[in-house]
């Protein structure tokens, strides 16, 4: 007589982890040109730092794509990071054998693509697959409309496993290309400058519209509609140099015991005391809320833990 409740409370169960782990798999991430990680808000289009900003090596970040537990980033025109949410787990991949890597992309299978610039960021664009594990870059396919797609700034995969790029010059466009054959679809006309762009799983296109072409305004997160072009506002980001999105998992939050003492105390306090100010490196464990500074934020955040 209990097995139908029992049922119902562990399909319950299942359903609020399958919500959970779909809440957690829509989170949508910015990566700044100096390598500072922010959650964006979908609502407003307001951006939180998540992470404490990438070694000053690897701040000159142009793309940043998810896939299996690390996010990948071009930096430096032609080179590649793999990092996570940890402070300093940065892994340099090295030269891609390209001179730009201007987006990434991963298909549902898990390959990650690349738009690709065999000159100087703008001119030979063409779509190439990442080896994760070394940042090489192979299979590299010009794109059959260079015309169209002069300089393909942005690339996704949509649910439906078709692959969109924008063309960031003049004009302004939206449009598929093939993979394979570098074939382009029709070309869809935008007027934002959108240098970024990442689609969730239930089917909207996000963008970042960088304004002028360059870094040199703050950005504004919209929606796009493929199929007309339509672009929505959602709100500005407060960020002047943001060229790169991606969906991802949550980051668990840092942990105010930071002794490992399984207390959060005046320890921890005084931990984070000595620590005030701006992190070696943008990295410290002091730094509660991920701002490469620890300062009267994380401080709030350890006495809101406390717990001796």
């Amino acid at each position: 007589m209990h097995v139908r409740p029992i049922a119902l409370h562990l399909l319950g169960i299942a359903a609020a982890t399958s919500i959970a782990l779909s809440a957690r798999a829509e989170a949508l991430y910015a990566l700044s040109y100096e390598g500072t990680l922010y959650a964006m808000n979908l609502t407003n289009g307001s951006a939180t730092p998540v992470r404490a900003p990438l070694a000053s090596a690897y701040q000159t970040c142009d793309s940043v794509e998810y896939v299996d537990g690390w996010f990948y980033a071009s930096y430096g025109g032609g080179k590649v990071v793999r990092f996570g949410f940890a402070c300093g787990d940065e892994v340099d991949l090295g030269p891609s054998g390209l001179p730009w890597i201007e987006s990434l992309a991963k298909r549902a299978d898990g390959t990650i693509f690349a738009a690709v610039s065999q000159n100087n960021d703008v001119g030979a664009e063409s779509i190439a697959i990442l080896d994760p594990s070394t940042g090489d870059l192979s299979n590299v396919v010009a794109s059959a409309n260079q015309a169209v797609l002069s300089d393909m700034d942005a690339i996704a995969f949509a649910p439906s496993g078709v692959l969109y790029a924008i063309n960031l010059s003049i004009p302004r466009a939206l449009a598929t290309i093939n993979p394979a054959t570098g074939a382009v679809g029709p070309a869809i006309p935008l007027s934002g400058a959108y240098a970024a762009m990442a689609w969730s799983a239930r089917g909207t296109l996000y963008a970042l519209d960088i304004k002028t072409g360059s870094c040199t305004t703050t950005t504004t997160l919209a929606t796009i509609d493929p199929s007309t072009g339509a672009e929505t506002t959602i709100g500005p980001t407060g960020l002047v140099c943001v060229a790169a999105l991606t969906f991802g998992p949550t980051p668990d939050a840092p942990s105010a015991d930071l002794n490992g003492d399984g207390a959060v105390d005046a320890a921890d306090l005084a931990i984070v005391l000595g620590a005030w100010g701006p992190c070696g490196a943008g990295c410290c464990a002091a730094d509660l809320d991920r701002s490469g500074n620890v300062d009267a934020a994380d401080l709030g955040l350890l006495l809101g833990a406390w717990a001796p």
